[in-house]
């Protein structure tokens, strides 16, 4: 109901409109798509809170988050990142693929303190990978950085964007 509110830009009668018009189907189907976005956001953002949280405390096990992370399957982690995959937007995979790698990394590293394998994986990936996205965003982020001189006419529009 919200989003008809603001669809119909705070007008009541054209939200009493939509509201005819509008299947309650539809309605419930459009609050569950939005709410896929919840469960792997959540469930991430945990991970690697907790993540880091169990890797630089001296007692990780005092805090809730601590013995939430340390408990959460690494499957569920898994399933949350596909679900994300499947259902975020093409402009946040990048952000999911550097979460995801550095709870790998974070995870790798509290269950293996001492080795140095999985020190080096812990490190080494995730900044490789942020690298490479560097390299392949870069472009893009040169063209966001730099001067604007599109401007949508030339003839009245002396302003540059």
């Amino acid at each position: 109901m919200l989003r008809l509110w603001y669809l119909s830009r705070q007008d009541l009668p054209t939200m009493l409109l939509l509201v005819q018009n509008v299947s309650p189907l539809g309605l419930v189907s459009a609050l569950l798509i939005n709410l896929i976005w919840v469960f792997p956001v959540a469930m991430l953002i945990t991970g690697a809170l907790g993540g880091l949280l169990r890797v630089s405390a001296i007692d990780p096990q005092r805090s809730r988050l601590g013995r939430a992370t340390a408990r959460t399957p690494d499957w569920v982690l898994a399933l949350a990142a596909l679900i994300a995959a499947a259902t975020w937007q093409l402009r946040f995979l990048p952000a999911l693929l550097m979460l995801s790698l550095i709870i790998a990394g974070l995870r790798a590293r509290a269950r293996h303190p001492g080795d140095r394998v999985w020190r080096t994986f812990a490190l080494a990936v995730p900044v490789a990978v942020a690298a490479v996205e560097y390299v392949w965003f870069g472009p893009a982020i040169a063209f966001a950085a730099g001067p604007a001189t599109w401007s949508p006419c030339s003839c009245c529009c002396s302003r540059r964007w």
